[in-house]
């Protein structure tokens, strides 16, 4: 199934939001509408499995003593009062750098772990895998436009619930989620009263 477009997510938002054809909303506010509606459906996916699309980046620093071994293996925080690593290194970010502190002591490999922020779509298409999720940007956006409208919102919000709780499950059992947590089959039953555990 190919990926929706923002056009047809802007046409499926309006039909959510019952909005008139030439509306109140001009195409570039649905278009902004949807870009905010698509990037909150990638934070809540963040925010469940916060390995979603982990990318890794390795990189050397030269100078400094340090070799790629796993016996100089470090993990190193970001900047604060307090030290992990033996070397009391640390980093911070300024703009678009990543700053390792002290610089003395910043030579080394390093593999740098992270989650790409929300590629925009900018007019084009949604990820395919995320795909499977349109009516949660629709709803958001047709949200947002009732909303503006001083609208009642409450049957898109209540859609938009059961759409949430299908992300949630999604991006929980993501291959990436993590370990699985086992289910407590233990009975809560003693006697003719349930007790929560």
């Amino acid at each position: 199934m190919p990926a929706a477009t923002a056009a047809q997510l802007i046409t499926s938002a309006q039909v959510a939001a019952n909005a008139q054809v030439g509306g109140a909303w001009s195409n570039a506010e649905w278009t902004l509408a949807i870009e905010r509606a698509y990037e909150a459906l990638w934070f809540d996916i963040c925010g469940i499995n916060s390995a979603f699309r982990l990318t890794t980046f390795a990189f050397t620093l030269s100078g400094g003593s340090q070799t790629p071994n796993t016996a100089n293996r470090v993990t190193i925080e970001r900047s604060s009062d307090e030290r992990i690593d033996s070397i009391q290194r640390t980093y911070r970010l300024e703009g678009n750098s990543l700053i390792i502190d002290p610089l003395e002591l910043a030579g080394g490999t390093y593999q740098l772990r992270y989650c790409p922020t929300v590629t925009p779509m900018a007019g084009g298409s949604m990820d395919l895998e995320l795909g499977q999720f349109r009516e949660y940007v629709e709803l958001m956006a047709a949200i947002a436009y009732l909303d503006a409208e001083e609208s009642d919102s409450k049957i898109q919000q209540a859609r938009l619930g059961i759409v949430s709780a299908r992300v949630a499950t999604w991006a929980a059992r993501s291959r990436s989620s993590g370990q699985a947590v086992p289910r407590d089959v233990r009975s809560r039953w003693r006697g003719n009263r349930l007790y929560p555990y």
